[in-house]
């Protein structure tokens, strides 16, 4: 049976750190996290421009009290919006694309990834991070200026952010899935669309955005609800589409944890192909640093469920969204390179986004902290391992991917 081992680590803890690191920026005063940004409401894109006339509405879902919770959303047409996204900030599409989180952040932490590039660089690896990975709340304190500092911190450098969009972490408490559902959290997810629409300028700045991540968790306040998550993923896209984001800046992702507990296996939350870009998964190994089994492979600790989301998505890019390995236990290095060349030859493989931090982990006991980097920029020295597990990510050791998907549109009836 699997175990706990196999479990995400619990992003409570590292979203609750980002929100302290917010809180003494406040507290030192600094002038950006003054009262809030001016946003002027006449600067409100018009959603009549990102929505297309010709779109079919699809059913609508029925569940308890949340019957109203979620506006009924509509296929769009494949178009090239990954690809548009990378020749925004002049980068190829080349083989599978490299992520990264730092330690913090993006708008204190970002700069980690630059001199993670410039060491890759330096080392021979021709394959740059093009992702910058980050967790924030929906009602993280001060949107106006938060959010629009942290993408734009990634964006500057040549990165596009993949924000994984929580809810229940800030001051306000814990938020179920009903409650996200049935409206509870709405005036906060239009406040932060109102923050993207000013960042994204119609569509010129893009992100991945994982709305309610790790939902098929118990680690998390809104999980364990497969229907109310349902609902309550269709809720923040079309309050974004109501607020005026133009649908070429977002892409939209379903990203679950890959083990869960039985019963709550991903496919049970998947809210459909017409509303969603990319999916992906959180998969690590945890090593001997947690209770079980010891060091899991590719074969074990990822394998399965990426050809678990190929039958569950068939067609669309994949995403290994959140992973990293210890080095206790086994042969680190081995395992990057084992675990990047195997993804990079797995049909749907787009990408890895690698967890490069190291913090306390409840569910690991026997390593504190909990160390998942591959790189340190204090010291500017890396691992080998990652170094060669990167080239296995570029196109001479795997096909380019074509991406071919519907990127959801709702309607929006005003």
């Amino acid at each position: 049976m699997i175990g706990s081992k196999y479990r995400s680590h619990h992003h409570k803890s590292i979203i609750l750190s980002l929100a302290i690191a917010l809180a003494l920026l406040l507290a030192l005063g600094a002038p950006a996290f003054a009262a809030g940004a001016p946003w002027a409401a006449g600067q409100k894109a018009q959603t009549a421009q990102a929505l297309s006339a010709n779109r079919a509405p699809l059913p609508s879902a029925h569940i308890g009290e949340a019957r109203q919770a979620a506006a009924v959303p509509a296929v769009a047409q494949p178009t090239g919006q990954f690809e548009r996204a990378l020749s925004l900030l002049g980068v190829q599409q080349q083989g599978l694309l490299l992520g990264v989180y730092p330690s913090g952040p993006l708008q204190i932490s970002a700069s980690e990834l630059e001199r993670l590039n410039a060491w890759m660089e330096a080392n021979g690896a021709a394959k740059p991070v093009v992702i910058a990975g980050t967790f924030m709340d929906v009602e993280f304190p001060n949107p106006e200026w938060n959010v629009s500092a942290d993408l734009e911190a990634a964006w500057s450098r040549g990165l596009i952010p993949f924000v994984n969009l929580a809810a229940g972490t800030a001051d306000a408490g814990p938020r179920t899935a009903q409650q996200i559902a049935a409206g509870a959290i709405d005036e906060a997810i239009r406040r932060w669309a109102r923050v993207y629409v000013q960042w994204s300028q119609g569509g010129a700045k893009v992100a991945f955005i994982a709305p309610l991540q790790e939902m098929n968790a118990d680690w998390v306040s809104y999980g364990l609800d497969p229907e109310n998550f349902k609902l309550a993923f269709r809720r923040f896209q079309t309050i974004f589409a109501e607020e005026g984001v133009a649908p070429e800046a977002v892409i939209w992702v379903f990203a679950p944890n890959g083990w869960s507990p039985p019963g709550h296996e991903f496919e049970k939350y998947y809210p459909g192909d017409a509303v969603v870009d990319a999916v992906g998964f959180s998969a690590f190994n945890f090593g001997a640093c947690a209770p079980g089994d010891g060091w899991d492979p590719f074969e074990e600790a990822i394998a399965p469920y990426l050809r678990r989301m190929q039958q569950m998505a068939p067609g669309k890019p994949i995403f290994l969204a959140q992973t990293g390995t210890v080095a206790e236990g086994g042969d680190k290095d081995a395992w990057l390179v084992d675990s990047f060349s195997k993804l990079a030859s797995m049909e749907g493989a787009a990408g890895i986004v690698y967890f490069n931090v190291a913090k306390p982990e409840s569910g690991a006991p026997y390593c504190n902290p909990v160390d998942w980097r591959v790189y340190d920029p204090s010291r500017d020295s890396g691992s080998q391992g990652f170094l060669a597990g990167v080239q296995a990510l570029a196109p001479t050791a795997a096909p380019t991917i074509t991406f071919s998907y519907s990127l959801f549109v709702p309607v929006v009836n005003r």
